[in-house]
């Protein structure tokens, strides 16, 4: 297509937006989650079953396969909204290598469009990824919705918007030189308006917290919310090596909000400690949360702080249903239900 998304009247969608269905790769990579393969993947069941409790639920993985994960869904309850689909991953993290929708609404319909950014793997750091790199095309071809080649290296998990024009990202992933090393930052700002119909850039640091192998991905470190709230991951401990960049993010962030045109209340995701598996720093931020059309999944990891984010999230999405779900030893893979979900707008 000669055009991009953003002349084309197509913009980046909230995910609290009304949603068709959610995507996710079943785990099948054991040195993803190489402590406890097993318990990632009945955490992983659990969330399948509770966003199949609001919507349709998508789940790659290959045919050989299929017959198992009914078997552990079963064990949730009813599985009629999980559909599986027989293509090939290298990986789990269909936030990163999966497409980005865009939509464009008309009096009559809302139409779906796939941005598909190039996936190198998180700066080449776990080849391979080729059959990553296809799942966006297999998406948005079984969609049959049009689909924009973005010519940036970049991953879902990486950019946040609020469905009205901005788009938070941060430095440390979407500049870094083993992603984009000819890029300057105005250029990748470009490329993300063209793509994604944003107007508003708003570039926190984004130094990676302990453990981190995604460069800073900003799900990690801040998310708007439904209401007009954006919360922000935080480390009060200073003894603690998270609380510099931590500090830094948030610094950032009140610097954007006070420049904006509109009012903005700031909510604080207070980290949970460090915690390691065989000598292994996991990362862990209760904003990895992932929104349905009706309910919040909001990781836990064992830890007193994830009572204070289930009630903090309550206050933020009130016209949802919070899903406190474990997430300790998904963790082990690096991420948690965020990294792991695509939404799919409705």
């Amino acid at each position: 297509m000669s055009q991009n998304p953003s002349e084309l009247g197509f913009r980046f969608p909230a995910e609290w937006e009304r949603q068709a269905a959610t995507w996710v790769t079943w785990p099948h990579n054991p040195a993803t989650w190489p402590h406890c393969f097993e318990q990632a993947t009945v955490e992983f069941a659990g969330m399948v079953a509770a966003i199949a409790a609001d919507q349709i639920c998508n789940v790659i993985a290959v045919q050989a396969k299929h017959a198992s994960i009914r078997q552990l869904l079963s064990q949730h309850g009813d599985d009629s909204r999980v559909k599986l689909w027989d293509w090939p991953t290298n990986d789990s993290w269909v936030r990163d290598y999966g497409p980005t929708f865009v939509v464009r609404e008309t009096e009559a319909v809302k139409e779906l469009a796939a941005v598909d950014f190039t996936y190198n793997g998180w700066g080449e750091k776990y080849p391979p990824f080729d059959d990553d790199q296809k799942i966006a095309t297999r998406i948005a071809t079984q969609l049959n919705v049009p689909r924009f080649a973005a010519p940036l290296i970049l991953e879902g998990g990486a950019i946040e918007t609020d469905g009205q024009g901005r788009l938070m990202t941060t430095q440390f992933c979407a500049l870094n030189k083993n992603r984009n090393p000819t890029l300057s930052q105005v250029e990748v700002e470009k490329i993300l308006r063209d793509h994604l119909g944003v107007r508003h850039i708003w570039w926190l640091p984004g130094r990676p917290i302990v453990g981190d192998d995604t460069d800073g991905h900003i799900d990690q470190i801040a998310r708007f919310t439904a209401a007009d709230r954006i919360v922000v991951a935080t480390c009060a401990d200073r003894g603690l090596p998270d609380f510099e960049p931590a500090a830094e993010n948030l610094a950032a962030l009140k610097k954007w909000v006070t420049a904006d045109t509109k009012s903005w209340e700031i909510v604080p995701l207070p980290m949970p400690k460090p915690f390691e598996m065989d000598g292994q720093i996991l990362p862990a931020s209760y904003t990895n949360f992932y929104i349905t059309d009706r309910s919040i999944l909001v990781p836990q990891f064992a830890d007193p702080n994830d009572s204070v984010a289930v009630e903090r999230l309550r206050v933020c999405f009130p016209n949802h249903q919070i899903k406190p779900l474990p997430s300790k030893y998904l963790a082990d893979g690096l991420g948690s239900f965020h990294c792991l979900t695509q939404q799919q707008p409705g």
